[in-house]
């Protein structure tokens, strides 16, 4: 089994950044001078939502180098909402599970918020898709996808 955990972390090593204070830029959320041992993964892009056009997602993994787990931190930006209650941040750890609800080799990134998690899949082209609270596929996968830039 850990003859799969390697490869499969190193799709999620991508660049080498500074780190400290976390700000926004662009609509994406970032920590700001990353040290050198730290690696910045972000991934971004347009989750669908229930009462709204769409939640604006940036989700930043920072870890060390050859580690599967890390801090993240998460805005997310209710589109169509009024201006100063559509905008929510949030900040923790987060950590790389083996398996989901269909594929027992597959890679979860599980980001803990207070008691709750939430889980995206880690594909091999390296996005990630958003799973349901039992880790299981949701059906429109595609519009629950976030890119890494």
């Amino acid at each position: 089994m850990k003859k799969y955990l390697i490869p499969i972390f190193m799709l999620l090593v991508s660049c080498h950044n500074k780190a400290g204070n976390v700000s926004s830029n662009n609509g994406s959320l970032h920590i700001d001078n990353v040290p050198d041992n730290l690696v910045r993964d972000v991934y971004s892009g347009v989750l669908p939502c229930d009462d709204c056009e769409g939640v604006i997602t940036s989700l930043e993994l920072v870890h060390e180098a050859n580690k599967t787990s890390g801090s993240y931190s998460l805005k997310e930006t209710y589109k169509g909402k009024p201006e100063g209650r559509n905008i929510f941040t949030g900040k923790g750890t987060w950590s790389t599970l083996r398996g989901d609800a269909v594929n027992k080799h597959a890679v979860v990134i599980e980001i803990k918020q207070g008691d709750a998690s939430r889980y995206f899949l880690h594909t091999e082209d390296g996005r990630l898709h958003q799973l349901d609270k039992k880790m299981g596929r949701i059906k429109d996968d595609s519009s629950h996808t976030l890119e890494k830039k």
